[in-house]
């Protein structure tokens, strides 16, 4: 697993599911919404862990509406979580 702490700063890490492209033109992603949280320089890395290894492991309510997930690496990095239908408030 590759740590944000160990990218270069203007880096983006990707893990979505099968056959959904990281772009919100995708279908699946077009009504979507997201969770995000910024983290102090080298601060993510634990949180981006347990994010992937939540998403994998099926563990979040509703798992079916997340797209995928993303780490933007900048002076303060951000994890953000792709929903499939931002208007699905039980699922936000």
């Amino acid at each position: 697993m590759h740590r944000p702490s160990n990218l270069e700063v203007g880096t983006d890490l990707y893990c979505f599911k099968d056959n959904i492209v990281p772009k919100w033109e995708d279908p699946v992603c077009a009504k979507g919404g997201n969770w995000s949280m910024s983290f102090l320089k080298g601060k993510s890395d634990t949180c981006w862990l347990y994010t992937l290894l939540a998403m994998i492991g099926e563990q979040f309510d509703h798992g079916d509406e997340i797209c995928g997930a993303v780490v933007n690496v900048r002076t303060k990095d951000k994890i953000s979580i792709w929903t499939k239908n931002a208007a699905n408030e039980t699922a936000q």
